[in-house]
Parts: structure tokens; sequence; C-alpha cells
């Protein structure tokens, strides 16, 4: 019998504890977790049944994340604001492991213009919060672009 990767043996247990319980915010770090080492392992120099595996261990998780956003959304009124971006969360690591599925893809648009409060509902306490939030990213995102092209102007001396 062939021994399986420690990569492949270490996500399917991160799996195993996240599956327990997909939709408690606290096992989104093994979610995370395991389907990183699944995505590094897909990149990586595995032989291509290891990688065939952890492509298909990508896409069972992706199908049953899936399958609890589509119940969320025909309930969508008698959901907590934190379950929504838990669900949110989970369908990003997923989308940033390469799960490209439109009916994956409608339900994450349909997930996130739910979730989005209307303008006309905000107070103005809301908008400063979130005009500082988005300054505050837009600061961020300017400093590793900065950081990006001092890189590149390194590389190409």
């Amino acid at each position: 019998m062939v021994k399986e990767a420690t990569e492949l043996v270490t996500a399917r247990a991160l799996l195993k504890k996240a599956e327990g319980n997909l939709g408690d915010p606290g096992m989104l770090v093994h979610l995370r977790n395991a389907i990183n080492a699944l995505s590094a392992l897909k990149l990586g120099a595995s032989p291509q049944i290891e990688k065939d595996l952890a492509r298909k261990l990508v896409l069972t998780y992706g199908n049953k994340v899936l399958s609890e956003v589509k119940s969320i959304l025909v309930n969508f009124d008698s959901c907590e604001p934190e379950s929504l971006q838990h669900w949110h969360e989970a369908m990003e690591i997923l989308i940033d492991a390469g799960v490209d599925d439109p009916e994956f893809n409608a339900c994450r648009e349909q997930l996130v213009t739910q979730c989005s409060p209307s303008i006309d509902s905000l107070k103005p306490g809301d908008l400063d919060a979130l005009e500082k939030e988005l300054r505050e990213v837009l600061d961020s995102l300017s400093a590793h672009r900065s950081r990006l092209s001092n890189i590149k102007w390194g590389i190409r001396k």
C-alpha cells in the first residue's frame, strides 16, 4: 500500500475536524488550514494522483458548503448576521482554492447581496464606520502596492 503525503493526511484530519460542525465559526480555521494545505499540494511537486485527490477534496467541501449556503438562502430571514458572515468567509476560502463553479459563484453573490445592508437603512454613524474601514483598507492596499513596486524595482536592478 502506498503511503499518502503528510500534507494530504494533515488536510484530511483538519477537514474531519471542520466537518464535525461546518457551521461553527470556530471550525473555520480548520477548514482554512485544510484547504490551504490541499492547495499547496495541488501546486507542489506531488505525484499527479495526490494532486487529483487534493482537487477532489476541495471540490467535495465546496459542494458541502454550497449545500449549506443554499439552505441558508432559502431560510435567510431566520439567519443571524454572524452566521451569514461565517458562510461568506467559508465560500471565500474555497474560491481562493480554485472552486470555480457557476452555481457556487451565483450563491456566493446572492449571499453577499443579501448580507449587505442597503444604503438607505444605514445611520450616519454606520456610514462613518464604513468610511473609516474603507480608508484603512485603501491605506493598506497602497502600502502593499508600494512594497510590490519596490520589490519589482529591486528585481529589475
